[in-house]
């Protein structure tokens, strides 16, 4: 155990002379390994919450075929990852895109990529947390009899900033805390995609595995559920929008940068972490689409589906009592990714105010002294998500 422990500390002053080599002094706890970092990156890019949030988008414009473009992201990202990873491995600080391209490029230029990927990165959060509305609002109607509308603004605001102040005080309260949400979010998300698909292949499919390489004319404005025209065309024109559905699924594994200055072993741990949040994605993310197509009404499939809501509309016909369970389960989902990317935001900031690159920067950059976290960051951040 001495021995370990010694081995620990020395790779800890290892990576914290090489932080001070880049212009930082070490200011954050390093206190998380490879599965803390992994589970950060791969709660932020969920698949669970991609799916759940835009199954609708997918089939409705590509039908069952879609899922077949769900590599096409995945593929042109695993590219995207191995440069990430390259830039983390040299420069493992907080605030990953922002601290790549100004090493790489310039001050300049690494300020107008953080500029975005922060904005990015609060808005998700906003956009995580009130996609999760309808989810909390049937649950609470199936437990309490409350029917809540999850299409009511007010339902909406209060429901989110509930949530955000949740996430903000577990992210105030260490890495580590985030660490373990996250950690839990991807046995969640396990048993959310493989468990779900198991589930609904045990209940029955009403189709065969030949629907998948169907589109169901929705290429053709008369068939299509969204009444979309795409001229008849499918892969020259209804595939270029329903492939936004996965893509807009596979990013976030680029989280694990944010967070280096926490995870030991940096510099081998965050791109390893990266490649695998972004390889598991897609292959839970495969299983589950499929699953749900495959469990998708027997009559009018596309039509149905779209109209009765998506998902839930399939999940529908499971026993009341596993449908409870499984939107919990989803709702946890959608928590653990808003909190993990609320933290990647709140380590941006911090990095951006220690380089003294925002207003009110030396406010920015404070750590708190009892948790080791950028406490001020965290709450500033919060404050323009729920703006």
């Amino acid at each position: 155990m001495q021995q370990t422990t010694a081995q620990v500390s020395g790779a800890q002053q290892s990576e914290d002379a090489r932080l001070e080599s880049l212009g930082y002094k070490p200011q954050l706890n390093r206190v998380l390994n490879y599965f803390g970092n992994f589970a950060v990156a791969f709660t932020y890019l969920s698949p669970m919450v991609g799916i759940y949030s835009l199954f609708v988008l997918g089939v409705g414009t590509g039908g069952p075929a879609y899922v077949w473009l769900t590599w096409i992201p995945v593929i042109g990202m695993i590219f995207v990852a191995l440069v990430f990873g390259e830039l983390a491995s040299h420069y493992p600080v907080a605030g990953a895109l922002y601290q790549y391209s100004k090493f790489s490029v310039g001050p300049r230029y690494g300020w107008f990529v953080g500029w975005i990927y922060g904005f990015a990165l609060l808005i998700t959060v906003a956009a995580v947390d009130t996609g999760v509305v309808s989810y909390v609002t049937t649950l609470t109607t199936n437990w309490f009899g409350w029917g809540l509308d999850p299409t009511n603004n007010l339902t909406i605001l209060l429901i989110t900033v509930v949530l955000i102040a949740v996430q903000t005080g577990l992210n105030i309260t260490g890495a580590q805390v985030m660490g373990r949400v996250a950690k839990f979010g991807v046995y969640v998300e396990i048993v959310g995609t493989l468990g779900i698909a198991i589930i609904l292949a045990v209940h029955g499919f009403n189709h065969g595995l030949d629907f998948l390489f169907t589109t169901q004319n929705v290429e053709q404005v008369a068939s299509n559920p969204l009444g979309l025209d795409f001229g008849g065309n499918w892969l020259t024109g209804a595939a270029l929008i329903s492939v936004l559905a996965p893509v807009y699924i596979f990013y976030g594994f680029e989280a694990a940068g944010d967070i280096s200055e926490e995870t030991r072993d940096a510099g081998r741990q965050v791109p390893r972490a990266m490649r695998w949040a972004l390889i598991w994605g897609g292959i839970s993310s495969f299983i589950l689409i499929a699953a749900l197509l495959l469990a998708m009404p027997a009559v009018d499939p596309v039509k149905a589906t779209v109209a009765g809501g998506g998902v839930p509309f399939i999940l529908s016909q499971l026993p009341s009592g596993l449908q409870d369970f499984l939107l919990l389960m989803i709702i946890f989902a959608f928590f653990s990714c808003g909190t993990s990317v609320q933290g990647a935001g709140s380590r941006l900031a911090f990095s951006y105010g220690r380089d003294g690159a925002l207003p009110a920067s030396k406010w920015l950059s404070e750590v708190s002294p009892r948790f080791k976290t950028p406490v001020n960051a965290l709450l500033a951040g919060a404050i323009v998500t729920v703006l």
